[in-house]
């Protein structure tokens, strides 16, 4: 089930965003794990560099006066070119947001869930893959 709603999010993302990349779009799912929720609304997304960040977190936040979504990453060196094209830390927090809905839509049925962890030694990629 729990693929099935990363799914139904993915595709609701890349659908928000049809000419963007699947190099994009991994790196949103990569970052995935890293999304942890403020009290206040905004959002903390996890720095990687192996995904070319060079800072340990990042904010993102809903912006009502502009109806967009805004990340610390912006206010950097490139960061017009990372809002114009939309940076994978917002993308993160949008999959994030549309997950845990389809989530807790599917659990409100009975569901089973199997999970696991894999290690994939030299291959970052495919860590936690199925």
């Amino acid at each position: 089930m729990r693929r099935e709603a990363l799914d139904a999010a993915l595709e609701e993302l890349r659908s928000l965003f049809p000419g963007k990349s699947k190099s994009w779009l991994r790196k949103a799912v990569l970052r995935l794990g890293d999304v942890k929720e403020g009290r206040d609304g905004s959002y903390q997304v996890e720095g990687k560099r192996e995904l070319g960040d060079w800072k340990p977190v990042y904010l993102v936040w809903y912006s009502e006066e502009d109806g967009r979504w805004h990340c610390s990453c912006y206010f950097s060196h490139f960061g017009f070119a990372r809002q114009r094209d939309v940076c994978t830390h917002v993308a993160a927090v949008m999959l994030y947001r549309r997950y845990k809905k389809a989530l807790e839509k599917a659990e409100r049925r009975r569901v089973y869930i199997a999970e696991g962890e894999v290690e994939c030694r030299g291959r970052l990629e495919a860590n936690g893959e199925l």
